[in-house]
């Protein structure tokens, strides 16, 4: 098994500042200017399903202390170490493990989960490895990753393992498009309302992304939402924190206005 990149010491992440403070609904909320009524519908129901996964996860799980990330951490390092979780990072990727954040259950008898993000030259901040520990024990109980990385024509290619199993792999493109990946990727034919996913995109890039990474979040979350069994979208939530603290709101409400 080739040796697997952290790219801190694990013990940084107890002083490393809380850098996914805002929630997918706070950010989905932030747009100050109306929706003009001409934002596609693919759109609005992405932002919904963000917002909605977000709720959920929010009602089941609180914020974990520096102290509980920095010993997930290791549990992590252990357990990748060892093979008892497989992992998929591309070439010249790594764990951001001064980006890890942790999560707990609110009720007494529920799990811990860690979120880790992955880095590289062409991987999507969203890109992310979820680890669910059984917190009496600290046994893994599960494992959700998800890598999203930069194709031509300003598409994305997402990939899912549930466990280390090839769960989704598909293309989307900068207008919404969703193909299967091996495929033709995504071209940016679709027309445009009066230039909105132009304007959209621009304002996206702004921020240092594009609706191409939110929709392969969203085609993520489509998928997760159906194995989550109880962790309110984890897949979904754990790569929506990577990049809803940028205004998306915003952006969609300012693309409306043509």
């Amino acid at each position: 098994m080739t040796a697997v990149a952290f790219g801190t010491a694990a013990a940084n992440a107890s002083t490393a500042p809380a850098t996914h403070e805002a929630t997918a609904a706070q950010a989905m909320r932030s747009a100050v200017m109306p929706l003009a009524g001409n934002v596609p519908t693919e759109v609005t129901a992405a932002l919904d399903k963000l917002e909605k996964s977000s709720q959920a996860f929010a009602q089941n799980f609180d914020k974990g202390s520096p102290s509980l990330t920095a010993v997930l951490l290791d549990k992590a390092r252990a357990s990748i170490g060892s093979g008892g979780v497989t992992t998929h990072l591309p070439n010249g990727a790594k764990f951001d493990v001064a980006s890890a954040t942790t999560y707990k259950a609110k009720s007494g008898n529920g799990p811990t989960i860690l979120r880790l993000p992955l880095a590289g030259t062409n991987v999507a901040k969203a890109s992310v490895l979820g680890i669910t520990f059984n917190a009496t024990t600290g046994a893994v109980i599960s494992t959700s990753e998800m890598l999203i990385v930069g194709r031509e024509n300003n598409s994305a290619q997402v990939t899912v393992w549930q466990d280390g199993v090839l769960s989704l792999n598909k293309i989307t493109s900068a207008e919404g498009q969703v193909s299967d990946a091996g495929t033709a990727s995504p071209t940016n034919s679709v027309a445009a309302s009066d230039g909105f996913w132009s304007r959209l995109n621009n304002c996206l890039a702004s921020l240092g992304i594009g609706w191409a990474v939110l929709s392969a979040i969203t085609v993520a979350c489509s998928f997760a939402c159906v194995i989550s069994a109880g962790t309110g979208c984890l897949l979904c939530i754990l790569a929506a924190a990577g990049v809803t603290n940028a205004n998306i709101a915003g952006c969609v409400a300012e693309a409306s206005q043509g």
